[in-house]
């Protein structure tokens, strides 16, 4: 995204916070930035917004309880944007080829306990 287009999406929503929406939710999808690649047509967009926050995108985005929902502003005109449903569309387009570049190897392992969103992003990181 260019430095124009990015400024334009910062016009539309709270200034030098975050939105109530990214706020919210507890892996800070950039929900604006989710909108504006969906509403433009531009999946391989949306992957990569997906993907600059959001571990394992194909499973979190399909669990997602969408705590945004709540927080949203729209919900004063309207109903509020459904991001959830926006990351579930998204995710059900083909993704990009993404490089994946290996890391290098280590000594220790750990093992994770549980499950659901902060299973997944523990194991993730």
């Amino acid at each position: 995204m260019d430095q124009n287009q990015l400024r334009t999406l910062e016009q539309q929503c709270v200034q030098e916070q975050p939105p109530y929406c990214v706020a919210a939710c507890p892996i800070h999808v950039d929900g604006r930035g989710l909108c504006h690649c969906v509403a433009g047509g531009d999946w391989d967009g949306a992957w990569k917004v997906l993907r600059k926050t959001m571990p394992l995108p194909g499973v979190l985005a399909r669990i997602c309880t969408a705590p945004c929902r709540d927080k949203c502003l729209r919900a004063k005109a309207g109903d509020p944007v459904e991001i959830s449903l926006l990351e579930q569309a998204v995710v059900s387009q083909p993704a990009p080829v993404q490089r994946f570049m290996p890391l290098p190897g280590k000594d220790a392992a750990i093992a994770v306990l549980g499950s659901g969103l902060s299973g997944l992003t523990l194991a993730w990181d």
